[in-house]
């Protein structure tokens, strides 16, 4: 729904007072309440995790009529808050970013969205706009946030995005990360009966350039670009340890092994340096894979064995390094690694995401922390 159509719906929502009393009190004729006034108050100048919890309540009808700031409070900080409020929201009760139930019609961007997220996305495209305008950093700077933090629930358009960046965020390392990230994603690799649907209906309507490689089919074009977005982000940040794994992963995808192996090792000992255990665990199953694939069996393993150092309770190492010694008939080595998996009695809800599963989430493992600095932007 355009913003245009949005104020229209907006102006026509009413209220019935009854001569006995007011059902419901309405703050302006824009259809916000005092419930949500309340709420949003609340988020802003109380205890916001309660706000969240029951904002998160509502239903979609309900936030669609109700959660409106009053003309009086039409700030852009304002304006931030409320897309923040949605976001957390829509987070709380798990529905934020899914498609409108009942659906007929999915269209491109954010209106096919559920309620929380096409609201929050409307507003900060609006906030992103006046920013830009304006030079308001503080404005950009929660903007900013605000897209990898919801990235992984909603998905980006990755061409529309690209235009913000260059337009709104041209030095924003993050950013540029993010854009690597979604077209990462659509690399592939593509197996067997998987090909002709990924490539002849995921792609469609745009030039892929499928290529063979030992991992598969993979988007050479695709490749090619999230390689050029995560060297940007470490030109604007040489520091940022997760843009050059990411490289090190695209070159090592299209069989540029030298260089991947460099930018991965250099992740992983700088990472290691920077106390970030997520990238150098992440780093170390890589080049396992990289030295298993040249035959270096002695270093793949010395790679999975500083991953289990690094985080011991984490299978994919475990299960790699067991593998690798049951290869080269190592049996009791083997066996042992793989029942480290397994410490005393299993219990499934003692088991921590995988670094290798939070790798393919993106920016996901980031979202509390985002989350918290664009808190203290808008309270």
């Amino acid at each position: 729904m355009a913003r245009g159509a949005v104020a229209l719906f907006v102006c026509c929502v009413a209220f019935t007072v009854s001569a006995a009393g007011l059902r419901q009190v309405s703050t302006a004729s824009t259809g916000a309440t005092v419930a949500f006034a309340s709420l949003f108050e609340q988020y802003r100048h109380g205890d916001a995790d309660a706000a969240v919890a029951a904002f998160s309540q509502w239903t979609a009808k309900r936030v669609s009529q109700e959660a409106r700031l009053p003309p009086a409070d039409e700030t852009p900080l304002s304006r931030a808050a409320l897309a923040l409020f949605h976001f957390e929201a829509g987070l709380r009760n798990g529905t934020f970013g899914m498609i409108q139930p009942d659906l007929r019609i999915i269209s491109a961007g954010p209106d096919s969205l559920e309620v929380h997220a096409a609201a929050s996305y409307h507003i900060v495209e609006s906030l992103r706009n006046d920013a830009t305008r304006q030079h308001d950093v503080e404005l950009l700077s929660f903007c900013e946030a605000w897209y990898p933090a919801t990235a992984y629930f909603h998905g980006n358009d990755g061409a529309t995005l690209r235009l913000f960046v260059q337009k709104s965020f041209p030095a924003s390392a993050d950013l540029y990360l993010l854009l690597g990230y979604l077209g990462e994603k659509g690399i592939g690799p593509a197996y067997g009966a998987l090909q002709p649907f990924v490539y002849g209906r995921f792609f469609a309507g745009r030039q892929a350039t499928p290529i063979s490689t030992a991992h598969g089919q993979l988007d050479a074009s695709m490749a090619s670009q999230a390689e050029a977005d995560f060297r940007q982000a470490l030109k604007l940040n040489e520091k940022l340890t997760e843009a050059r794994l990411r490289l090190g992963r695209v070159l090592y995808l299209v069989g540029e092994r030298e260089q991947a192996e460099a930018e991965l090792g250099r992740t992983f000992a700088e990472s290691r340096q920077a106390a970030d255990p997520f990238v150098a665990y992440v780093a170390a199953m890589f080049l396992g894979r990289l030295h298993e694939d040249v035959g270096k069996i002695d270093a793949a393993a010395g790679d999975y064995t500083e991953a289990i150092q690094l985080n011991g309770r984490a299978e994919s190492a475990r299960v790699a390094l067991g593998r690798l010694r049951l290869l080269v008939g190592q049996e009791a080595a083997g066996w042992d690694a793989i029942r480290g998996v397994f410490p005393g009695e299993f219990r499934p809800s003692d088991v921590p995401v995988d670094p290798t599963e939070l790798y393919s989430r993106g920016p996901y493992r980031t979202v509390d922390q985002r989350i918290r600095m664009m808190r203290a932007m808008v309270r």
